[in-house]
């Protein structure tokens, strides 16, 4: 059975995770836009059953929602993540207008948008779209020193998602931010939101 959602705006935003509910918590107060739900659907395969009891409530059925815009990882493929989330908006069954592109807009009341992180086009995760904002700071070099030196002399592999999660947690521990995760982070003001990686992300959120 799905779990009752309180809206409490006429603009939601459902969000894979609590790392990136917090991370956008920030960045929406960076942006001064304070009339956004965010609601996290937990993991990839629980989309549907997030927007199940959201397609139930009054202010849907009444047209009061007028907007929900949906964020998750590429992961692997940027192209494949919307696919999924397309599929999640048609199973749901309640006539919401599917946007074909990531970033765009369908439909009123609800206009549905969905971007995909890190920018759309990318493999990726939200770790891979921070860490591309500091690609150009010097301590960049350092983390790929660090991670060449526990494969070669360690013979720690890492790869793929954990590779990515793990830089980003180095850079954390250079910039001394004691913080679980990438949204900690953000509410610390350790990243910069006016930096071109977050163009893409800095439009859509605007764009709700």
């Amino acid at each position: 059975m799905c779990k009752q959602v309180d809206i409490m705006r006429s603009k939601l935003l459902l969000v894979e995770g609590r790392s990136l509910l917090v991370f956008l918590l920030a960045f929406l107060k960076h942006l001064d836009i304070t009339d956004v739900q965010i609601i996290d659907f937990k993991g990839i395969t629980q989309l549907k059953q997030a927007l199940a009891p959201i397609v139930r409530r009054p202010q849907f059925l009444q047209g009061e929602i007028a907007t929900i815009g949906i964020i998750r990882d590429a992961e692997e493929n940027a192209f494949s993540a919307l696919q999924s989330v397309q599929t999640a908006l048609r199973n749901v069954q309640a006539g919401l207008q599917i946007p074909n592109t990531i970033a765009s807009f369908e439909g009123t009341n609800p206009r549905i948008g969905i971007f995909i992180l890190p920018d759309g086009r990318s493999p990726g995760m939200l770790e891979s779209l921070c860490l591309s904002a500091i690609s150009d700071l010097p301590v960049a070099q350092c983390i790929d020193a660090f991670f060449v030196c526990i494969n070669d002399l360690a013979g720690i592999q890492q790869q793929g998602s954990i590779l990515v999660k793990s830089r980003a947690q180095a850079y954390l521990a250079s910039v001394n931010a004691v913080a679980w995760h990438i949204g900690e982070a953000a509410q610390m003001g350790i990243w910069d939101f006016t930096h071109p990686s977050f163009t893409g992300l800095r439009g859509f959120l605007r764009s709700l």
